[in-house]
């Protein structure tokens, strides 16, 4: 099931691979494996919320798939759902404080709150010149407010 799944995805065909993937899953197929592919098939067919509910129950059994959680917020931010995608970004940096990409991803999520102002730092600490520090410097110079010099609040 997973091979057949996985030649259909090749062949463009990701709503049958989809079936034969998800039969691969149920059958007991690798877990991690199956979901990553899964998850691929959705996005390319543009099922976006089927490719969150895939990693959702994958993240359920293994809450340590930082990789695979990433992911999922990122989806989740696509449709929409920021207050979600920063939860699960959340989680990601609580498990790994140094995971550049997690933290890049949350202060893109949570721009232009003050909250998202010491992720975009600790970004540029972790890769000062990543492929994102330019971005990241930018926000903090225009878009991210101090925490205690918020608009409406006395100082």
């Amino acid at each position: 099931l997973y091979s057949q799944g996985v030649q259909l995805a090749k062949q463009g065909d990701s709503l049958r691979a989809e079936q034969y993937l998800s039969g691969a899953l149920q059958a007991g197929h690798d877990p991690a494996e199956t979901t990553r592919a899964l998850v691929s098939v959705c996005v390319r067919g543009s099922r976006l919320r089927s490719a969150v509910t895939y990693a959702s129950s994958h993240l359920s059994s293994r809450p340590s798939d930082n990789e695979l959680r990433k992911l999922q917020a990122t989806l989740l931010w696509s449709l929409g759902d920021a207050e979600r995608a920063a939860h699960e970004l959340r989680l990601v940096v609580a498990l790994d404080a140094d995971d550049a990409a997690a933290h890049y991803l949350l202060t893109l999520v949570l721009a232009p709150s003050a909250e998202a102002r010491p992720h975009a730092e600790r970004y540029l600490e972790l890769e000062p010149d990543g492929d994102h520090a330019e971005e990241v410097k930018n926000l903090l110079d225009v878009e991210l407010p101090q925490p205690g010099n918020l608009p409406g609040r006395a100082s």
